[in-house]
């Protein structure tokens, strides 16, 4: 081979590869993102052990596991153990709910705060960078726009509060059956309200339980909002058990999620109808089934 040839095959080879790259690139960017998969905790048990709760979430296969307030009552051997298991399995907390009060109330908001900030260690202990809020109840007779008001205000300040560590804040909208006076019952409002705050720090929860129970339509509100959505929660309506077992269809919301190209956490949130290690390593195949085909 002269050195006409050598050269030659050098600069088609180089363009085949650099063709191949560019193909490469262009399929991971159409390539929907590999779901993120938690278990909250508080559903595997109460009475359970938070690193029992947690080894069942690991054998199941998932990453991450989330907590309600219970943290903030344990015993140094609670914390201890639940640490442990952390360690050893390699599982993530990804969000907690951070206590909190009425977002409607002005006169309650330095409460608030203080009740947000009082987590922040525990956050720290735990490596997680996600606080879950709810917005409380309604105050009686409050008007609509001073309701908006207090909870804009409120959640600005939460937002001041945790900032400083890197922490987002999630607003969870929760539905009238489950909480008849609750002030922010759908996350069309939850998103209006993100939007008003304006902070990169602040966005909403989106369980589809909670929203079925509420309005449906869960499909729609997808659309346009997906940057403001910092995490979902499963289950099926009506008795909060695993997807499969009521009236939601969960297959089109996760390859939706897909679609849109949600890259945060999916956290499981159902009571499990019978082994919970089997029904929960079942859910997250059918999600990461779900976004593979998508």
């Amino acid at each position: 081979m002269n050195r006409r040839e050598f050269n030659r095959l050098g600069v088609l080879t180089a363009i085949a590869q650099g063709a191949l790259l560019r193909h490469v690139a262009a399929q991971t960017a159409t390539m929907a993102p590999k779901p993120k998969l938690s278990v909250m905790l508080w559903t595997l048990g109460r009475q359970m052990p938070a690193d029992a709760q947690a080894d069942i979430a690991a054998k199941a296969g998932y990453a991450g596991v989330e907590l309600l307030t219970d943290y903030k009552t344990w015993k140094p051997d609670q914390l201890a153990a639940f640490k442990a298991k952390l360690k050893s399995t390699g599982l993530v907390v990804d969000s907690m709910v951070s206590g909190g009060g009425p977002l409607v109330d002005p006169d309650k908001q330095q409460e608030l705060v203080d009740s947000v900030t009082a987590s922040i260690p525990f956050a720290k202990d735990f490596g997680c960078s996600q606080f879950i809020l709810t917005a409380g109840a309604s105050l009686a007779g409050q008007a609509p726009d001073a309701k908006r008001k207090g909870i804009v205000e409120a959640l600005k300040r939460v937002s001041d509060a945790t900032a400083k560590d890197n922490i987002e804040v999630l607003l969870e909208p929760i539905d009238l059956l489950e909480r008849k006076n609750s002030a922010v019952t759908s996350v069309v409002e939850g998103f209006e309200i993100v939007r008003e705050v304006a902070r990169p720090n602040i966005k909403v929860l989106y369980d589809f339980y909670h929203e079925q129970r509420g309005s449906g339509n869960l499909l729609q509100k997808l659309d346009g909002n997906v940057d403001l959505i910092g995490l979902v929660h499963i289950a099926d309506v009506p008795k909060r058990t695993e997807p499969g077992t009521g009236e939601v269809n969960y297959i089109d919301i996760y390859k939706r999620l897909a679609e849109l190209k949600y890259n945060r956490w999916i956290a499981m949130e159902f009571y499990p109808t019978g082994d919970a290690v089997s029904i929960l390593k079942a859910a997250r195949i059918e999600v990461e089934k779900a976004f593979a085909s998508s």
